[in-house]
């Protein structure tokens, strides 16, 4: 192969590298993506509160049960269960979203995770005493993607050549405090005394 074979091959490997400036800029991205996104359903306790405020099951109460107690056991239990099939959700799901991230890419697994949580916290915003069957759905829908933005991102540490265990970290940190998104949500409604209608 002759030097001027090789130099369109070089520039072209050139021009493919991402410039410093966009690899931070799609770290950024695929963080805030994660953070809003991913482990935001290991927070849900946060909203139990708010669900118990707003209603939620309050069909299952007795008048005699929060004359006495101030509070209704069966309600509680019920919102226990709608974590617990969210969670059940995450764990039978995690394959599946790691699939759809190495057949998909990370981009578009990203992407369809996020539509997934929009429509999850849809459901959460629709759901009623009288139609208690969108708690269940949402928390589902929510558990079922958890993983998938952090398993996109997880391939973004590629970009960093050096620092691929520093990137991963972080994503992995970023994760964890996702969690926080749902308290933050619940003290704003809080403070704001807004109603989750």
């Amino acid at each position: 192969m002759n030097a001027d074979a090789s130099a369109p091959l070089t520039e072209q490997n050139r021009e493919q590298t991402p410039k410093a400036y966009q690899k931070y800029l799609t770290l950024c991205a695929f963080l805030l993506v994660v953070f809003t996104a991913s482990g935001i359903f290991y927070g849900f306790n946060s909203l139990r509160p708010l669900f118990e405020e707003d209603g939620a099951f309050s069909w299952l109460c007795t008048e005699a049960e929060l004359e006495k107690t101030g509070s209704c056991v069966r309600q509680k239990n019920e919102i226990t269960a709608v974590f617990s099939y969210g969670i059940t959700a995450t764990v039978l799901a995690t394959l599946l979203m790691g699939s759809t991230v190495d057949f998909l890419g990370p981009r578009i697994g990203a992407f369809l995770a996020e539509c997934c949580v929009a429509v999850g916290l849809v459901c959460l915003a629709v759901a009623s005493k009288d139609a208690s069957a969108f708690y269940y759905i949402g928390a589902v829908m929510l558990g079922a993607v958890a993983t998938a933005p952090m398993l996109a991102a997880f391939s973004i540490s590629t970009l960093f050549e050096g620092s691929a265990g520093t990137v991963t970290s972080l994503i992995s940190g970023t994760f964890d405090a996702s969690s926080a998104a749902f308290l933050i949500a619940a003290k704003i409604f809080t403070a704001a005394s807004i109603s989750l209608r």
